[in-house]
């Protein structure tokens, strides 16, 4: 039996000798063996642990689906001509049956990073040709970003669509542009008082469906102008008080978790009797650290998580 699979490729990638793989997915070090070697294969259930583990796709590791992770020039000018059609709205035959508001996305993130980041579009992009060193130049995070290679690189090899790819490249420039120029103050400020501010507005939309004249609409933003006075006071002597800072303080651990595994640790506390009473005796604070620890425990680390703990150290952070 000829073996096609990637599991002692992705394995090596990680580290892992065969017996520390088989410990973290509670396998056999021999069924590990026989797998990376082709005298035997796994069921399918064995097939998705394995996968999930090394974060690929059940047919990647089988050897199926090509590489789409490594890119070439052909990747780098799909993205660079995407990037330069939707910012100049080329709608080309190549976006028939596509909805244009993903383009409009894209386009729309690249403004709101140019501006943030002071780069100058005028002067240094021509209608008429590709731009590509402004692109290779300026959004280089773009052409370098996994999951924006591996989509074109799909979209390339007709297993994705334009429209996917579009709303890849315009995620990657929004999220790009959040980690640069957010910070920790304007986060705090947005998770306290985003609430107030929207509820507001709120009203003064409800307000004006059911206005009749002049005088419903001018006393409806002449309320929500009030009720934005009073959050502007409470904002600023929080500020001035001290409290901002001490809760900024408190709060940046748990602002710098991962969503995803967040979210994991949270649906595992739910149905997990045991990591709940693991939890509940834990001297850390953070969630996602407790959760690592205690996959760590049962031998189901995840690698990735492992390692954006160990580049956050705030995550650690113990109980008082």
């Amino acid at each position: 039996m000829k073996n096609q699979n990637k599991i002692k490729e992705l394995r090596k990638k990680a580290k892992l000798s065969q017996k520390e793989l088989a410990n973290k997915v509670n396998i056999s070090n021999q069924a590990i063996s026989f797998y990376e070697n082709g005298k035997r294969l796994p069921k399918i259930e064995t097939w998705q642990k394995l996968a999930n583990f090394f974060g690929v796709s059940v047919s990647y590791l089988q050897g199926i689906e090509p590489d789409y992770s490594k890119s070439t020039d052909k990747t780098e000018i799909t993205i660079i001509k995407l990037l330069n059609d939707c910012y100049f709205e080329k709608n080309n035959n190549d976006w028939q049956g596509i909805d244009i508001w993903n383009a409009f996305d894209v386009r729309d993130a690249v403004n709101r990073y140019a501006e943030h980041s002071k780069i100058s579009f005028n002067s240094l992009l021509n209608k008429d040709s590709l731009n590509i060193t402004f692109w290779q130049k300026n959004f280089s995070f773009v052409l370098s970003n996994e999951k924006v290679i591996e989509t074109a690189n799909m979209l390339i090899d007709k297993k994705a669509k334009l429209a996917e790819l579009m709303s890849v490249i315009s995620n990657c420039i929004n999220k790009k542009d959040e980690d640069l120029h957010d910070n920790d103050f304007s986060d705090h400020l947005a998770q306290k008082y985003n609430g107030k501010i929207y509820g507001s507005i709120g009203h003064l939309i409800h307000d004006l469906r059911f206005a009749s004249n002049l005088a419903d609409i001018n006393l409806s933003f002449k309320n929500c102008f009030k009720y934005l006075k009073k959050i502007q006071m409470e904002i600023n002597t929080d500020i001035k008080s001290g409290n901002f800072e001490h809760e900024i303080e408190y709060e940046k651990p748990f602002l710098l978790q991962p969503i995803k595994y967040h979210d994991q640790a949270k649906r595992l506390y739910k149905e997990d009797k045991d990591f709940r009473e693991f939890y509940s005796k834990s001297e850390y604070l953070i969630p996602v650290k407790i959760y690592d620890e205690y996959l760590k425990m049962k031998h189901k680390e995840i690698p990735e998580l492992s390692k954006y703990i160990e580049n956050n150290p705030e995550l650690n952070k113990k109980k008082n």
